[in-house]
């Protein structure tokens, strides 16, 4: 698998900001899960986020172009399939590549009129977790249904989306039907990575309320977990607000995905969150499942390091150090030392640093979930668990989102400690 958990929504983020260079997606689709075949026409404007020589797209090989117009500066495109990522053969992906005369400058943008078409099945799915079937459709980042800027992951985008009768869909942000078997997606902000949907003929929806907060859990089949599954989300939501406020996504919803019953997933042990209000759980054991759900709930309020980069320290490895201290109070403290325990010795295993994390491939996974919050423990029982939530507050507030800005934040209060965690990173 490439890519485990994508992020969420950037701190503080809205798709009107001029401080940010999202790339802007407003596409048509129509999409059959019976069949497979999905046609998608619009528009993409890519916006540089610095001097940038060229722009490495990638597609679903499964996808055929029919348009791919570029206005604006000339560019040169080139198409290649047969690609690597990170050293992993990606038989099913296609690169898209365009080169300008002169390098794009920060801030400049590229407007593509884009039209294209095919089949999708579960077996062009090959960068991480998506389905593809009438009862569970999950399209996503991993199954590049839409052209992918790797070194870019910013996006704002609006898909109205066709699909057969009978079928329903939904999305993070809002999901709106405006016609017969047509919908409106939009998430309403800034989304790393991911523009996503999922359909099906059949699901099961329930629905909790704690205070504001409502709870949407959609399943292929009733959950007899459910109660386990909204206490969860009850508790660790309550958990994380206590240690640090409000949410950086939504106050009001969260939206569950559960793929349960015979759902045919590819990665089913992957599970994501995304634009702060919409989670994806995995098909994993039980517990395993409820402890990844803690980490998703976590990137409610941690999800400001870039994906593919050192950075991602500050949303994927503070994200799993806390949903191992929230899973210690559920389950207690031999589990928890079990947890950290395996954690530690994956860690050890990994030959490279955090440090050396480039794109998203490689050993990304072990260094963000394993390394990262074996790192973050060590710190925990030099200092404690006050001093570090003291310092993960002043991160937030500071809007610090790199790697090197909360090791500084560290070495403000715990210069020692700074020392000995940036070392074992």
């Amino acid at each position: 698998m490439i890519v485990g958990s994508l992020l969420s929504t950037p701190a503080g983020a809205s798709c009107d900001s001029d401080g940010d260079f999202p790339n802007i997606y407003d596409l048509d689709a129509s999409f059959s899960p019976a069949s497979g075949e999905l046609s998608v026409r619009g528009k993409m404007v890519l916006v540089a986020d610095a001097e940038t020589a060229s722009v490495e797209l990638l597609l679903n090989k499964a996808m055929h172009l029919e348009r791919f117009a570029a206005t604006g500066k000339p560019v040169k495109m080139a198409v290649e399939d047969d690609i690597e990522i990170a050293g992993q053969p990606l038989p099913r992906t296609r690169r898209i590549t365009l080169t300008p005369a002169e390098p794009f400058n920060a801030g400049e943008k590229l407007e593509i009129d884009l039209q294209y078409r095919g089949r999708l099945t579960n077996d062009d799915i090959e960068l991480g977790r998506g389905a593809v079937s009438p009862d569970w459709t999950e399209l996503t980042f991993e199954s590049v249904w839409y052209p992918i800027w790797l070194a870019e992951p910013l996006v704002c985008s609006t898909v109205d989306l066709v699909l057969p009768e009978g079928f329903d869909a939904i999305g993070p942000g809002t999901t709106t039907q405006i016609g017969p078997n047509r919908w409106h997606l939009a998430p309403g902000a800034p989304v790393l990575g991911r523009i996503t949907f999922a359909a099906s003929n059949s699901w099961t929806i329930e629905r909790r309320q704690f205070g504001s907060l409502s709870v949407a859990l959609y399943s292929a089949v009733p959950e007899p977990r459910a109660p386990q599954i909204f206490g969860t989300v009850e508790g660790t939501y309550a958990y994380y607000q206590d240690l640090f406020g409000a949410p950086d996504g939504s106050d009001k919803s969260i939206t569950l995905l559960l793929p349960n019953g015979e759902v045919a997933l590819k990665q089913a042990n992957q599970s994501y969150s995304t634009n702060g209000d919409f989670i994806a759980m995995d098909q994993s054991d039980p517990i395993v499942q409820l402890d990844a759900l803690n980490h998703e709930v976590a990137h409610l309020w941690w999800s400001s390091g870039r994906s593919g980069t050192p950075d991602e320290f500050l949303s994927e490895s503070v994200s799993e150090y806390l949903a191992m201290r929230r899973g210690g109070q559920i389950w207690g403290d031999d589990w928890l030392r079990q947890r950290r325990a395996s954690s530690a010795n994956r860690s050890v295993a990994i030959p490279s640093s955090l440090r050396q994390i480039d794109g998203p491939g490689g050993d990304r996974q072990g260094l963000l979930y394993d390394r990262g919050p074996t790192a973050l423990w060590a710190l925990h029982d030099r200092i404690g668990e006050a001093a570090v939530d003291d310092i993960l507050r002043s991160v937030r507030s500071s809007h610090i989102d790199t790697l090197e800005g909360f090791l500084n934040e560290v070495e403000r209060e715990h210069p020692d400690p700074a020392r000995v965690l940036s070392g074992e990173l």
